[in-house]
């Protein structure tokens, strides 16, 4: 979180989430925490989320259980943003990530924004597949 947004919480609403990428296999948000400070050295408040990676030995594994861990990240920010003193109710949200965050990205700003409880008003997509066929 810049520290200009601590400062002035009336003039900061918009949210950047990042997920990161690497098959919906690997990785994790510690990866690709460049774009979160990047983003937020250039005045956003930025967040990033690691999701359940689909591998066999995790069990009842799907997209969809990654579906619900962004709806929770998205909840959980807009909590913590209303405990620091920001109006919840004028928050909106840019989503972005790279390669399969990208592609979850999509799906969800596409498929489940109705969702969520920070309107998603753009979707940045770096390197997404949006077709496997």
């Amino acid at each position: 979180m810049p520290f200009s947004a601590t400062q002035k919480k009336d003039q900061y609403n918009r949210i950047i989430l990042f997920i990161h990428g690497g098959d919906w296999l690997k990785r994790n948000k510690t990866d690709f925490d460049v774009h979160c400070r990047t983003y937020g050295s250039l005045g956003f408040i930025t967040a990033t989320m690691g999701y359940t990676v689909l591998l066999e030995q995790y069990g009842a594994y799907s997209m969809f259980r990654i579906i619900d861990e962004i709806t929770a990240t998205i909840k959980s920010i807009k909590k913590e943003l209303v405990e620091k003193g920001f109006d919840g109710d004028k928050l909106e949200m840019a989503m972005g990530g790279y390669s399969a965050g990208a592609h979850l990205c999509l799906t969800y700003a596409y498929g489940f924004a109705k969702d969520s409880v920070i309107p998603i008003k753009f979707v940045l997509s770096l390197s997404a597949p949006v077709t496997l066929l």
